[in-house]
């Protein structure tokens, strides 16, 4: 189909280190022109991991709608960052890629979230470290 609209958000650069509940990254307003469009919603998160020496570090992320408080369907991802024996392991500038697509939003205005998370205890999970960049473009096509 034609693309109808294209609107693109970047974060602000300021590191959020997470917990065990979602954190915002970033967050776009976004209203369809059609009601029975369809919705393709592309992001990336600058993050910044580090395994212990005994135990993995997990960041889960995911696209959230918080206008109607849902987590987009199957829009959630985990990264792990392993650790070895004795010693941490840091690593820095992963890009985890998330991907929805979805139809028929209606024409009213909805609020897209990337948040993200650090499920488990251990470990280290910061984003937008060092000055990263976060990203979301989210692009309206007709049916």
């Amino acid at each position: 189909g034609k693309t109808l609209q294209v609107r693109e958000e970047k974060s602000g650069g300021t590191a959020v280190t997470l917990g065990t509940s979602y954190s915002d990254i970033l967050s776009l307003d976004f209203t369809p022109l059609e009601s029975n469009s369809s919705l393709v919603i592309v992001g990336t998160v600058q993050m910044y991991m580090m395994g212990t020496a005994s135990y993995n570090s997990l960041v889960r992320a995911r696209y959230y709608n918080s206008t109607d408080s849902s987590t987009l369907s199957a829009s959630t991802i985990d990264v792990y960052q392993g650790y070895g024996g004795t010693n941490t392991y840091p690593r820095g500038n992963v890009f985890p890629s998330l991907l929805f697509f979805g139809g028929h939003w209606g024409t009213s205005q909805k609020t897209i979230k990337i948040q993200c998370a650090r499920p488990e205890a251990d470990g280290v999970g910061i984003i937008d470290n060092y000055n990263g960049r976060s990203r979301m473009i989210i692009m309206e096509i007709a049916s």
